[in-house]
């Protein structure tokens, strides 16, 4: 077992918290990880239109007819349908995290600037830090995609804790 962990070690050194923030933060103010966010105007541009279409438009058009949780679980389910092509995984994970975004942008009145820099900067530090579910590359921890993810397993277990503490 000893020769094992020395060999792991050898070849897979541990990665410093230092090695983490760099990763992170300094590649966050140099590019994009995907093409859809290769520079970081298009991932902001990007994550504006999509809370625009979901919290301004689709969600107080629900919140007319609905109760605020039905219609997060309906503006959820429209979000999954936006992004299909991923893993079934990543749906649950979509439909949840409508609560923490739906939730923002209620409280902050459907201004619509804290939602997407929430958006924004998750889309920016997801990818380096867990890794791409989309082209199943790795971030700085390493691990299957539909597991470890933010969009992926590790995301709904998260995610729908944030969304009981919100129903609480």
């Amino acid at each position: 077992m000893r020769l094992m962990t020395t060999v792991d070690t050898l070849y897979y050194p541990r990665p410093s918290i230092t090695d983490l923030f760099s990763h992170i933060f300094l590649n966050l103010f140099i590019t994009g990880v995907h093409e859809h966010n290769s520079k970081l105007i298009y991932g902001w541009i990007r994550a504006m239109g999509e809370e625009i279409g979901w919290q301004s438009y689709l969600l107080p058009g629900l919140l007319i007819y609905y109760h605020p949780i039905v219609a997060l679980n309906i503006s959820g389910i429209v979000w999954v349908e936006y992004l299909i092509h991923t893993i079934i995984v990543q749906f649950m994970s979509c439909w949840i995290s409508a609560y923490f975004y739906g939730w923002i942008t209620i409280k902050c009145k459907y201004f619509m600037i804290p939602p997407t820099m929430i958006h924004f900067i998750w889309n920016q530090i997801n990818p380096r830090l867990l890794g791409s579910i989309y082209t199943n590359t790795s971030g700085w921890m390493i691990g299957q995609q539909w597991k470890i993810n933010g969009v992926g397993l590790m995301g709904c277990f998260v995610y729908f804790i944030v969304a009981i503490i919100i129903i609480i």
